[in-house]
């Protein structure tokens, strides 16, 4: 059966642009008219279907295929055309569907037939749209496939094929949500002729996928199959139901495509680099596996290949992964896998969305003393920071601190360490045997109890102030998860309580408790745990006098409750850093941070340190987060004015010409600007990958094409008018639219009470 994809039966079918344009006709007239069906049956409908006119002929798992009733003259083995419809969920996420279902190459479409087990055999006959970086569940195919009939190796019936054109795509409804299509529809070519031994039939189904919760997708397939032949509806149903039914495979499918993506990602760095040495115990349950019998090539077999890490017998996870080899066949083999690496690659962006931890109440003295302590905080460091800002940030003692990581215009420190220093000492100094022995002793001790570094960045942004702190203001769990996606400064997250929230007067004004988890390198080997934390943060803007600079900042301050318990394999550390911004000239912001993390259990310095400084380096990114989410806001805006009826300025330009060159559009590769929906060119085209919400709460990002005109109107949009419409609720980014203080943390006492309204800190100098 492999053969059957192999050799094209027909040639290459060549289209000429007319043919082109009409295929592209014909797709969007059937799609349009199917999506008017499945948001029928979803809206209006709520989901139920008259079975007066619809027969359950197959179900399996969560979905369910009909086929409507014939007339009641006709008898059972009428010649009608039997149509049918399949509804239900699928496990799995929207994107993954797609990437399941998207297959415009054979080899491709061979690793689709491998997991999906849709047809028998099949060829690409020509390639009117294939998918792009922007665009890449976007395919428009010619293709010719082959199925197997029940009884099909007997001379009762012979097997059936077709020539269709296939389309998929994922499209944007005027609400903003995303649905996903695939179209499959007969059409007739001269070179197409009948094959010896088939029956040529015909086909037109269309289905559509919608998320409608972080791990479930709908699914609404429709279509008609004309067998050809004269098979009667008995033989012909029950294919056309197994066929429907196959759309619960895509999911897992691009699932197994990701994974096979990864590996040979991977192969290509480990090719490059060498496959690093691991410690020979298990990834998962960190249980010893030197005292197998086999030996190395025992052990070979059990190492995730992904991360290289050991496996034991029982954690090791084998997934059956399809390739396509040199000379076209298709083989399918074990790969094995630890829980760690297949976890992160197949529920990417899921670890934000949960909390671990209930709501914290707060009473009106506990919100006092917060306020009272982020002040205090803020006023110290702002103090440090001038002072540190008046001798120049370029003005290190390199004796005390060592730059450790360094990117762009922004360098991070850390204090070195006393054995550091004193070895740097011993090179200047010849004290006697006694004393260096003593010091010796010192070292030791100090090894253990210095290593928590203090740390600061100095240094500039590229950017404006107020699109700084728009990217950095982040009071629900929404805005954290539209953050981390531009910025990637944390693993997982969560909003405890809300104490002061942003107003009009002071939009980037907040004061937070939260919860957030961070990776640490080599976490998957068992040397070390991820550590989480619990803290306040704090951001606004301080004005240094009637006339001074405005400064913004973002304290992050660990505190501690009750009800945080410790979590299971995550170690709970502590933190205190404060960052500053300041802007010094148009398009130049002056920003300095300073601090030190408590991990909570003894870690190599050095770990710890490469950590903390990655973290530190991510202000490099506020700029750009705010600049995405400030065009995020101007694209709800104007589709939000169009949805209304305002009157919008007319295009200055002529319909399908370019509004940035004016060169002629429209072509194949041509498209529109999402704001103000002229037409561009492909050179002119602008693509912004973007973050946003969907209905299920789940972050979905992707490319929006805009027009050099909008993309500088959104950049130099006021970033606190965006911030200010941020307030009335997320769907800005929604596709539719009792206190000890010590140095590194506090400690509340709690009882219930109703949540209100609080100030935002004011540092005083």
């Amino acid at each position: 059966m492999k053969g059957r994809f192999v050799v094209n039966p027909f040639p290459t079918v060549p289209l000429s642009p007319s043919d082109e344009a009409q295929l592209h006709n014909l797709v969007n007239s059937l799609v349009k008219a199917g999506l008017e069906r499945y948001t029928s049956y979803f809206k209006n409908d709520k989901h139920k279907l008259d079975l007066q006119r619809w027969k359950l002929v197959k179900s399996r798992e969560a979905a369910r295929v009909y086929m409507e009733k014939p007339a009641p003259s006709n008898n059972q083995d009428s010649q009608d055309l039997p149509s049918l419809l399949c509804v239900g969920t699928t496990t799995g996420q929207l994107e993954d569907v797609m990437f399941g279902v998207v297959n415009p190459t054979l080899e491709v479409m061979r690793i689709k037939a491998s997991y999906v087990d849709d047809l028998s055999g099949a060829a690409v006959l020509a390639n009117v749209e294939d998918p792009t970086l922007s665009e890449p569940f976007k395919s428009l195919v010619v293709k010719w496939m082959e199925l197997d009939i029940p009884l099909h190796n007997t001379s009762l019936v012979k097997n059936r094929d077709y020539i269709y054109a296939e389309a998929t795509d994922i499209i944007e409804l005027p609400t903003g949500e995303r649905i996903g299509y695939h179209l499959l529809h007969s059409i007739n070519f001269p070179q197409t002729h009948e094959l010896p031994s088939r029956i040529r039939g015909n086909l037109s189904i269309c289905g559509f996928f919608r998320q409608i919760a972080a791990d479930v997708t709908e699914i609404h397939v429709t279509g008609i199959m004309d067998p050809a032949g004269g098979l009667v509806r008995h033989l012909v149903i029950p294919n056309m139901a197994t066929t429907f039914l196959s759309t619960l495979k895509y999911a897992h499918c691009g699932q197994m495509k990701k994974l096979a993506w990864m590996l040979e990602k991977k192969y290509k760095e480990f090719r490059l680099h060498g496959t690093p040495n691991k410690k020979a115990q298990c990834v998962s349950c960190q249980a010893s596996i030197t005292g197998r019998k086999i030996g190395d090539f025992g052990k070979t077999d059990a190492t995730c290949k992904l991360c290289f890490c050991y496996v034991c017998h029982s954690c090791k996870i084998q997934k059956k992964i399809s390739f396509v080899t040199p000379d076209m066949l298709l083989t399918k083999r074990k790969v094995t896998f630890c829980s760690p690496c297949l976890t992160e690659k197949m529920t990417k962006h899921e670890r934000i969305t949960t909390s671990p931890f209930d709501e914290v109440a707060l009473t009106m003295g506990d919100r006092s003393q917060l306020e009272a302590l982020a002040q205090t905080f803020v006023s110290d460091n702002l103090r440090q920071y001038l002072t540190h800002s008046a001798m120049g940030l370029d003005k290190v003692d390199e004796r005390r601190w060592k730059v450790v990581k360094a990117k762009e215009a922004l360098r991070v420190y850390a204090e070195r360490s006393q054995r550091d220093m004193t070895r740097r000492a011993r090179k200047h100094s010849s004290n006697s045997s006694e004393a260096s022995r003593t010091n010796t002793e010192d070292d030791d001790a100090d090894y253990l109890v210095s290593e928590l570094p203090v740390m600061f960045s100095a240094g500039t942004l590229v950017g404006n102030l107020e699109d700084i702190m728009f990217g950095v203001v982040n009071p629900s769990l929404e805005l954290m998860r539209i953050k981390s996606s531009y910025v990637d400064d944390v693993s997982g997250a969560a909003v405890l309580a809300s104490i002061v929230e942003p107003t009009m007067d002071d939009p980037f004004c907040s004061l937070v408790i939260k919860w957030l988890e961070m990776d640490l390198p080599l976490r998957k080997s068992g040397l070390v745990k991820n550590r989480d934390y619990v803290y306040m943060e704090a951001t606004g803007m301080v004005q240094l006098g009637p006339r001074g600079d405005r400064i913004g900042y973002h304290l992050m301050h660990s505190v501690h409750f009750p009800q945080t318990i410790n979590r299971p394999h995550i170690v709970r550390g502590r933190l205190s850093m404060c960052s500053f911004f300041r802007q010094t000239s148009p398009d130049t912001v002056e920003h300095y941070s300073s601090g030190t993390i408590d991990p909570g259990r003894v870690i190599p310095r050095s770990i710890l340190v490469r950590s903390t400084a990655t973290h530190m380096l991510a202000p490099l990114r506020y700029a750009y987060c705010g600049q995405m989410k400030k065009l995020t806001w101007m694209l709800r805006q104007k589709r939000e004015e169009r949805r209304l009826g305002a009157d919008s300025p007319k295009l200055q330009t002529p319909a399908h010409v370019c509004v940035t060159c004016r060169s002629k559009a429209g072509g194949l590769f041509s498209t529109k600007c999402r704001i103000c929906l002229g037409d561009l060119c492909m050179s002119c085209s602008i693509k912004k990958r973007l973050s946003f919400l969907s209905p299920d709460s789940s972050l979905v990002r992707h490319r929006v094409p805009v027009c050099t005109s909008c993309m500088l109107e959104g950049l130099h949009a006021s970033a606190v008018k965006a911030a200010r419409d941020q307030l009335f609720g997320p769907f800005t980014y929604s596709v539719f639219a009792s206190c000890s203080v010590s140095e590194t943390s506090s400690d509340i006492s709690l009882s219930p009470i109703a949540l209100s309204r609080g100030r935002c800190p004011k540092a005083t100098i």
